[in-house]
């Protein structure tokens, strides 16, 4: 009987967690906010190579390949939107990769990245987050022929 209980612990174990890591944002007035992904999407079906990550306060942060490099896109009820690349950052890396189940699958996104970057109002944005079985969120049937499809800076 208690081995019977130990069975659904074992299976949470085991599972992992689609994304890990957080972005944290200094403020120019001292304020610092944390983000925390807790879900992945596939850029996929909003028109764009990456991953659009979310938190619990329904903040967004979409990291993504523009023009060959890595972008970021971020947006907080509480504070705004900005546009992040390279030409912002001491530092922006990653890598994205979309990996086909089969020739009717969309595909999961999978990846991470690193940045340390200021914003136009002068806000310091750093932080490490990694990502895997991302999805759309629904699957169509579009034949992919490739088994997968892969951006790295």
């Amino acid at each position: 009987m208690r081995w019977l209980g130990l069975v659904p612990l074992v299976g949470l174990l085991a599972c992992s967690d689609p994304v890990s890591g957080h972005v944290s944002l200094s403020t120019d007035r001292g304020a610092t906010l944390k983000f925390v992904p807790t879900q992945c999407t596939d850029g996929n079906d909003r028109g764009f190579f990456g991953v659009e990550l979310s938190d619990d306060a329904h903040q967004i942060m979409n990291f993504y390949r523009r023009d060959d490099a890595p972008a970021v896109l971020f947006f907080s009820p509480g504070v705004g939107a900005f546009d992040l690349d390279r030409d912002d950052c001491e530092f922006l890396d990653g890598d994205l990769l979309r990996k086909f189940n089969s020739t009717t699958d969309n595909g999961k996104m999978q990846g991470s990245f690193e940045m340390d970057c200021t914003t136009p109002r002068g806000w310091h944005v750093e932080g490490v987050v990694s990502f895997e079985d991302c999805r759309a969120p629904e699957d169509d049937d579009e034949d992919h022929s490739h088994s997968h499809s892969h951006s790295s800076w």
